[in-house]
């Protein structure tokens, strides 16, 4: 006879109690580890953005790099106040809408018909059916960084045969901001 048989009756209290203590445990964790890794990723994203965005709850946040570190990181973080879009607007680095050409090619998708034929560019910013990511905003402020210069701007992003940039679109009206980043 063990001990636990002897002090918890033949039918191993103590043990069932200890695999339900773990189970709980163990639940417990996922929760707590899911919670610090939105945190963790909304620290990155405000880190990139010099912004403080924790204020904020990350309600789409997808992922396709591969082990080449080509792919698009993509969320949508809602705020209940306008208080992030008061720090996005003492930010230099950020633009009132309208967007600007080699953004709306970025995030849209641009058409230009010269002499008969039409070329199109983008959108480069989509989901795996070719969507664009980032939805129309008609009040807000947008953002660019090349992250191949290292400067916030666009100056030959179109030019170039690899893209890696990091774009936001914060809609005031909507109080959400939206975050993508591109590796080619």
């Amino acid at each position: 006879m063990s001990i636990f048989s002897s002090r918890c009756g033949e039918r191993g209290g103590l043990a069932k109690r200890g695999r339900r203590f773990a189970a709980v445990l163990a639940a417990a964790l996922v929760v707590l580890l899911a919670g610090c890794e939105a945190w963790n990723r909304l620290g990155v994203i405000g880190g990139v953005l010099g912004l403080d965005v924790s204020g904020g709850t990350l309600e789409t946040y997808t992922d396709t790099h591969g082990a080449m570190s080509d792919g698009t990181t993509f969320a949508k973080i809602v705020f209940a106040d306008g208080a992030v879009e008061a720090r996005i607007r003492e930010d230099e680095r950020w633009n009132a809408l309208p967007v600007s050409e080699t953004a709306e090619t970025l995030f849209y998708g641009t058409s230009k018909e010269r002499d008969g034929t039409v070329y199109s560019a983008g959108p480069f910013l989509t989901d795996r059916d070719g969507a664009p990511l980032f939805p129309k905003v008609k009040a807000g402020y947008w953002f660019l960084l090349d992250r191949q210069t290292g400067f916030a701007g666009e100056a030959a992003i179109l030019n170039r045969y690899s893209f890696n940039f990091t774009a936001a679109l914060y809609d005031s009206a909507a109080k959400t901001l939206y975050y993508a980043k591109l590796d080619t």
